[in-house]
C-alpha cells in the first residue's frame, strides 16, 4: 500500500512547491525528465540551466542507448518496434523539456494559433490520455475501453491501449488476443525493465496492447516509485492516444490512474449500487485531486483534516453540506488556496457511460448523479451517454472477438463508436478482414486444443 503522505502531486515532502502547474502537465515533465535521466535536477531549476543543457542530456541519452546510431529495424515501417519507440520517447521528452524550460508552454489556453488548434494543445506534446473507469465491478469497462481503443485505431489515431486493472486484466481478450507473451507485470516487478519493448500489436493498424497478467500473485500490489514511473511514462508514450482500463474501486493506485488522464470516463448500469459506487467513485477522486494540491501548497493548520471530514462526512453537524461552502470558509483563512481549489473542481470532468442500458430514459434517470456532483461538489456537470443493451455482446465476448468487429452496425457498437467524438469512417468495410482473420485464428486454436 502507499504511504499516507505520499500523493501523485508531492516532489519533494520537504519544501513548498512555488510552480503552480496542473497535474497533467507536471507528470509529463517530470516522466520526461526520468527519460532524460535528469534525477537530481528539479523542475524549478530546468529554466535556469537552459536550453543547452538539456540539448547535451539529450545526446548524452542518445548515445548511451543507442550506441552504434538509431535505425528502424528491418521491416518496421511505423516505427513500432522497442527500438524506435524508445528512440520516439526519448526525442519527445526532449522536446517537452525545451518548451518548458523556454517558456513556450506559458501560453493561456484559450489562445489559438492560425490553424485553429490552442497553443496549448500546440505545446503539448504528450498522447491524449483516456481513463476508463468504474465504482462496481462488472459493468463493462474493458467493453468501453476495448471498443475505444479499436474505435480511435480505425479513425486514423496511433493508439496505447492499456491494461490496468493491475489484479484482474482481461482487457487482452476484449481486443482479440488470446494469450501475451510479454506484459505490463514486467515492467512493474524487474528493476530497469524497458516499458517500451513490451507491448504487443494487435490486429488492427495503428493499435498496441500493453496487456497484464493478473494471476501474478501481488500483481495489484505496485510499489509507489514504480506507479509513479509508469504514469510518468504514460505521460510522455510515444502514441497518439492512450485508453487506460482500470480496475474497479477507490483504492489508491486506481484513483491515482483515473486522475492522470485528460479525460475521465465512469462507467455504470442502472443497477442501485453502481450508480451509488459512481458517485463514491467521482466524489474520492476530487477529494484526493484537492488534498493533493492541498499538500504540495503546504497549507499550515488543520485544514487538510477539515477537507477530509467534508468529503467523509464526519462531524456532520459543523461540517459544510458543499464544496461552495466548505470554500466560502477557507477563503476566510486563504483566498489564493480557495481559488485554486474551486479552479481544481469546476476542471475535474467526468463522462458517464450507461452500459446495458434498457431504456432511452436512463440518462434520465441517472441524471440526480450529475445533480449532486454540482450541488455538493462544485463540478461544472456530468455528461452522459448510453450503451444499449446487446444480447450478442457476450456471445462476441465468449467468441474474444471485439464486439464492435463482430456486430459493427449494431446499436450497441454504434454508440461505443461514439464515444470517440469523432467519425469512424465505414466502419463495416474496415472490420472485414479484421473479422475473419479473428474468426479464422479463433477456429485454428480449437482445432489445435482439440
Amino acid at each position: 500500500m502507499m504511504p499516507a503522505h505520499q500523493t501523485p502531486f508531492d516532489e519533494s515532502p520537504h519544501r513548498r512547491e512555488p510552480v503552480q502547474m496542473r497535474l497533467e502537465q507536471r507528470l509529463q515533465i517530470l516522466g520526461a525528465m526520468d527519460i532524460l535521466d535528469l534525477h537530481g535536477v528539479e523542475v524549478d531549476d530546468l529554466p535556469t540551466l537552459g536550453p543547452e543543457y538539456l540539448k547535451d542530456a539529450h545526446a548524452k541519452r542518445v548515445r548511451a542507448s543507442f550506441p552504434g546510431g538509431f535505425g528502424r529495424r528491418a521491416g518496421d515501417k511505423n516505427g513500432t518496434s522497442p527500438d524506435a519507440l524508445e528512440f520516439l520517447c526519448v526525442q519527445q521528452a526532449y522536446e517537452i523539456l525545451h518548451r518548458f524550460a523556454t517558456g513556450q508552454d506559458d501560453e493561456t489556453d484559450g489562445a489559438t494559433s492560425t490553424d485553429g488548434k490552442s497553443r496549448a494543445e500546440k505545446a503539448r506534446s504528450g498522447p491524449r490520455i483516456i481513463a476508463v473507469g468504474g465504482g462496481k465491478g462488472g459493468v463493462g469497462k474493458s467493453l468501453v475501453s476495448s471498443s475505444l481503443a479499436i474505435g480511435l485505431a480505425l479513425s486514423g489515431k496511433k493508439v496505447l491501449a492499456v491494461d490496468l486493472d493491475l489484479g484482474g486484466a482481461n482487457l487482452h481478450l476484449f481486443l482479440g488476443v488470446k494469450r501475451l507473451t510479454t506484459t505490463l507485470n514486467t515492467f512493474l516487478t524487474h528493476r530497469g525493465a524497458d516499458l517500451w519493448s513490451l507491448p504487443t500489436a494487435t490486429d488492427f493498424e495503428n493499435l498496441d496492447l500493453l496487456g497484464g497478467d493478473g494471476s501474478q500473485l501481488g500483481s495489484a500490489n505496485v510499489h509507489y516509485a514504480k506507479k509513479m514511473s509508469l504514469i510518468r511514462r504514460l505521460s510522455i508514450a510515444p502514441y497518439d492516444v492512450v485508453v487506460c482500463d482500470l480496475g474497479a474501486g477507490t483504492d489508491f493506485n486506481t484513483l491515482d490512474f483515473f486522475l492522470m488522464a485528460h479525460e475521465h470516463m465512469l462507467v455504470t448500469n442502472t443497477e442501485p449500487t453502481a450508480l451509488l459506487d459512481a458517485y463514491g467513485l467521482i466524489k474520492t477522486a476530487l477529494y484526493r485531486r484537492l488534498d493533493g494540491h492541498v499538500r504540495a501548497m503546504r497549507v499550515e493548520g488543520d485544514l487538510r483534516k477539515r477537507l477530509d471530514d467534508f468529503f467523509f462526512g464526519r462531524a456532520k453537524t459543523e461540517t459544510p453540506q458543499s464544496l461552495t461552502a466548505f470554500l466560502a470558509a477557507v477563503r476566510r483563512e486563504d483566498a489564493v488556496l480557495a481559488d485554486k481549489l474551486k479552479a481544481e473542481a469546476g476542471a475535474f470532468s467526468v463522462r458517464l457511460v450507461i452500459n446495458s442500458s434498457m431504456s432511452a430514459n436512463d440518462p434520465a434517470r441517472v441524471a440526480r448523479i450529475g445533480e449532486l456532483a454540482v450541488k455538493n461538489l462544485s463540478m461544472a456537470g456530468i455528461e452522459t451517454a448510453r450503451i444499449p443493451f446487446d444480447m450478442s455482446i457476450r456471445r462476441s465476448i465468449e467468441r474474444v472477438v471485439p464486439h464492435v468487429v463482430a456486430q459493427p452496425e449494431s446499436p450497441a457498437s454504434q454508440a461505443l463508436f461514439d464515444l470517440t467524438g469523432g467519425f469512424v469512417p465505414n466502419p463495416s468495410a474496415a472490420l472485414s478482414t479484421i473479422r475473419a482473420s479473428l474468426v479464422h485464428r479463433r477456429r485454428g486454436l480449437a482445432r489445435t486444443s482439440a
